[in-house]
């Protein structure tokens, strides 16, 4: 394991404790102007429009997989190193607002999920596993409407910054 890929798994763990013990839960899903998490990731331009996400059945779990397209791996690590930033806000206290997909995140982990991501040079792949049925049918749930919901967070997210432009 490079130094890189535990770097980013370590941020990955602290996020994870961090979102389950946040306090201020917001309503949607993705909020790109007031999650945390989110608004790294939108701050860097261009990467939501340059970003894919996929969730993938295993038979445990799913697999997450982001891709960035070319051009954009600088923006992507800015962003992972943003949303470290974030984490070490929510662990020393801070109350810090979460959409429901990073709360769930820390919820899924407390419910006994395993997560093991691992950074690519333009892709994360995130591996959501559990030994319990009741947690596996839950990480199912979070992948289909996970996704569903990127997909609707990122086009409303797209039309309001272009039409702006």
């Amino acid at each position: 394991m490079t130094k890189k890929t535990l770097a980013i798994l370590v941020a990955f763990g602290a996020l994870l404790a961090a979102s389950a013990l946040a306090g201020q839960r917001l309503e949607g899903w993705f909020d790109y102007e007031h999650c945390a998490y989110c608004r790294a990731w939108a701050a860097q331009p261009g990467l939501v429009a340059h970003s894919h996400d996929e969730a993938h059945e295993l038979s445990d779990g799913i697999v997450w997989v982001t891709t960035i397209d070319n051009g954009y791996e600088d923006a992507f690590a800015k962003a992972l190193k943003a949303e470290d930033s974030v984490t070490a806000e929510l662990n020393a206290g801070k109350d810090l607002p979460l959409c429901r997909y990073c709360a769930t995140i820390g919820d899924l982990a407390h419910e006994g999920a395993r997560i093991e991501a691992v950074p690519c040079h333009s892709a994360l792949v995130t591996i959501y596993s559990s030994a319990d049925t009741s947690v596996v049918r839950q990480l199912r749930e979070f992948g289909v409407t996970g996704t569903a919901k990127i997909a609707q967070a990122n086009a409303g997210y797209l039309s309001r910054h272009q039409s702006a432009h």
